[in-house]
């Protein structure tokens, strides 16, 4: 069993890895398919076919703080780009590394999940943070991901491993 103790959120646009802090509540919709009718009139029951995939969202809640990751997903939000979010699970710390927009090694298991910011939406309540509640557009199915510590980089021939800070020191005497 796995706890949500550790379980981090990394938002990966415009070539920066962003760690979203003071999240209070993370939830990744499933997946539906289309059933689409497929039964001929002289048939005597009914026949159906998978449809069209529905993909699902990504919501989250945070304390809102106004700069950083926060003020990021606000303008990511706002430009429509579609941005890379990977959720680390609690088996592990770390920030994931990106090579172009892949995850290719990190320290944890997790899921990488692709869309753009269909909404957001403000708390204000008494005594409390503000918080920001964002919903992610899903546009490309989830991808599961285990934890490495050692990645090699494809092509070169060349080993590398992967520090706290989420990039990839290549071993001595690669010349890049």
């Amino acid at each position: 069993m796995l706890k949500t103790v550790g379980t981090e959120l990394f938002v990966h646009w415009r070539g920066d890895t962003l760690k979203v802090g003071k999240i209070t509540e993370l939830s990744v919709n499933g997946d539906e398919v289309g059933v689409r009718e497929t039964t001929c009139l002289g048939a005597e029951d009914k026949t159906y076919a998978a449809g069209v995939r529905d993909l699902g969202t990504v919501e989250l809640t945070v304390d809102f703080e106004g700069q950083g990751a926060h003020k990021k997903l606000l303008e990511a939000y706002h430009s429509g780009e579609v941005l890379r979010a990977y959720i680390g699970l609690g088996d592990g710390t770390g920030q994931p590394l990106f090579l172009g927009d892949e995850v290719i090694a990190h320290e944890r298991s997790g899921f990488v999940q692709e869309g753009f910011i269909s909404t957001d939406g403000w708390t204000f309540e008494s005594d409390e943070y503000v918080q920001l509640s964002v919903t992610i557009q899903r546009g490309a199915a989830t991808e599961q991901s285990t934890s490495a510590s050692m990645i090699y980089v494809l092509g070169t021939g060349v080993t590398g491993e992967v520090l706290g800070d989420g990039t990839a020191e290549l071993f001595a005497g690669y010349d890049a």
